[in-house]
Formats: structure tokens, C-alpha cells, sequence
């Protein structure tokens, strides 16, 4: 979060989209992190052989936004 924090205060990061990978599942914690401003979450454990079609649609996702 911290990382996170620091990108969004640089011009040339700012803009960025960010996926958070975490294993806290706490809904608050969810929701805390996407009232900072994270584009979604994954949380571990994933599955792998899913992983690239879940980035996919956060992708399209926020493409259409």
C-alpha cells in the first residue's frame, strides 16, 4: 500500500492501473483498498491456470470504464 501511495504522488506513475495481490480477505480491508484507488484485487491463493483471463477482464473491464 505503501508502493502504492508513493505511484500515485509521481506525474508519470500516477495514471497507472494497479491490481493488488493479497491474502487478506477481510471485506473492510477490501474496501479500504479500493477507496484508495486500486483498479481490483486477487487474492491468493489463485489459480493459475486462470490467472491471465482474470487479468484479462480486469483489463477490459477498466478499458470500458
Amino acid at each position: 500500500i505503501a508502493t502504492f501511495k508513493a505511484f500515485k504522488l509521481l506525474p508519470t506513475l500516477s495514471h497507472i492501473p494497479v491490481v493488488l495481490f493479497t491474502a487478506k480477505v477481510q471485506k473492510d480491508e477490501l474496501q479500504k483498498y479500493l477507496d484508495l484507488g486500486i483498479l481490483d484485487i486477487i487474492i491468493k491463493p489463485f489459480q493459475p491456470t486462470t490467472l491471465a483471463a482474470t487479468i484479462e477482464a480486469i483489463w477490459k473491464n477498466y478499458q470500458g470504464q
